[in-house]
């Protein structure tokens, strides 16, 4: 009788339990410690800036200089700038800097820019009235500084303002990210206030398989993205490592590298990591007991199931009942470019990508995403089970649909009959990045 083992996938508030016959030596379930805090963003952040990880503090490099850039992230990001500014500014003040010498840039990237009152609305009133805030627009070539060329043939524009500030403050988050590995650190510089050109140039280097999730020195982007920051000379950064529950749990600040990957380590370690090893043959993954809204949120447990699938392998991912996959309605308004490079062949995304092929520079970052997206499902194969969703969607996604689980589980094991593969479960997709090893900073303490 072949061997089998029994595992338990939760689906919301529902559980499916799956049979598998293999070993139970040859599969792994990864959970990750999902660590919670209910300390405040106002309360890290003086902790934070009272230990600055590899640089002097913010009085002693002041040293003269008169102007300061604080660069926060914008409105698609949910960190409460309103409530770490306050902090921050007063440390500012303290080390001699006046109101005059302080400005506050969003780093838009290529998002569409803030309007007066979404920028009040992150930084909070008092501040955006009595500081001087500026939305940066990558396609406004005339508020950009040329600043040379990165190691890896970037031409670097940076919002101008950035560029003649005598001191460089980022602010943001760290959690993982499906291009640039993790947010955070130099990432507040490309793309947060580059010129699309330099993005451009940038982000075309997700296209590698060394870029993705849960990578760092290896991803050529995120690699760039560092040699900008010590380009352009980024003084100091306070990043927050943000829980599942969208709260922070604990602040790095200090150099733009090293507190950076201090806080990565942190997180990888105790919020969304788990260490596997060899990374698997076959992983089997749900977005788990706490399913986000819609189907496009719960779709991106699949990119943190690929960090744990050898390339070639296969990823079994079951829906729980949504709304969205039943109907597999697209998302609301989306500019026509995006159902046309949806449908469109890899190569046809690439080569528009390549050429430039645009009707409007903005169109660009939906090329470029199109050409990532299907970049990252090159590598693998999917299986997308449970709950039915839409032709269009598994398409999309270079999928293919069985509606019952165990028959995915049964077609994906097919190729392995006679071998022994490495089968990993991953019944909290959404919460946890299996790793074939944490990321230890030199600064790892014993």
């Amino acid at each position: 009788m072949a061997e089998e083992v029994r595992v338990k996938i939760p689906l919301g508030k529902e559980e499916l339990e799956l049979k598998i016959e293999v070993p139970e030596s040859h599969v792994r379930i990864a959970l990750s410690k999902d660590e919670r805090s209910e300390r405040s963003f106002e309360a890290l952040t003086k902790d934070a800036l009272e230990r600055p990880i590899g640089t002097r503090s913010l009085k002693e490099l002041r040293c003269g200089r008169s102007t300061v850039a604080i660069i926060i992230d914008d409105k698609y990001r949910p960190t409460p700038a309103y409530r770490i500014l306050p902090t921050l500014i007063e440390e500012l003040i303290l080390a001699g800097f006046k109101d005059e010498g302080i400005t506050i840039i969003t780093g838009t990237g290529l998002h569409d820019p803030m309007d007066e009152e979404e920028v009040a609305k992150k930084v909070g009133d008092e501040i955006a009235s009595r500081f001087k805030t500026i939305v940066h627009n990558a396609y406004r070539p005339g508020e950009h500084s040329f600043c040379g060329f990165s190691p890896l043939g970037n031409p670097v524009w940076i919002n101008r303002a950035v560029a003649k500030a005598d001191m460089k403050i980022c602010i943001g988050r760290i959690a993982p990210h499906g291009d640039a590995g993790y947010e955070g650190g130099a990432k507040m510089i490309v793309p947060g206030v580059s010129s699309l050109e330099t993005v451009m140039h940038n982000h075309a280097m997700f296209l590698s398989p060394h870029a993705g999730i849960g990578t760092l020195e290896e991803n050529p982007g995120r690699k760039d993205m560092d040699d900008i920051g010590g380009l352009v000379g980024i003084d100091f950064i306070l990043n927050f490592v943000i829980g599942n529950d969208g709260k922070p749990v604990k602040a790095f600040a200090g150099h733009y590298l090293k507190a950076h990957r201090k806080g990565v380590e942190y997180g990888d370690e105790n919020v969304w990591g788990c260490e596997i090893g060899k990374r698997a043959d076959v992983t089997i993954a749900s977005p788990g007991s706490e399913p986000q809204e819609g189907l496009g949120p719960n779709l991106r447990g699949i990119i943190n199931a690929r960090r744990g699938t050898k390339p070639g392998g296969t990823i079994v991912y079951i829906l729980p009942e949504i709304e969205e996959a039943k109907e597999g309605r697209p998302p609301e308004n989306p500019p026509p470019i995006v159902s046309e490079l949806a449908r469109a062949p890899i190569e046809r995304v690439l080569r528009r990508m390549e050429r430039r092929e645009w009707e409007k520079p903005e169109d660009w970052l939906h090329i470029m995403r199109a050409a990532a997206g299907k970049a990252r499902y090159w590598h693998h194969k999917l299986i997308l089970t449970g709950e039915r969703v839409s032709k269009e969607v598994i398409e999309n996604l270079g999928a293919s649909y069985i509606e019952a689980p165990e028959e995915a589980v049964r077609w994906a094991l097919k190729p392995y009959i006679g071998s022994k593969p490495k089968i990993l479960i991953l019944p909290e997709a959404l919460k946890t990045l299996p790793m074939e090893q944490f990321h230890r900073s030199p600064l790892r303490s014993s």
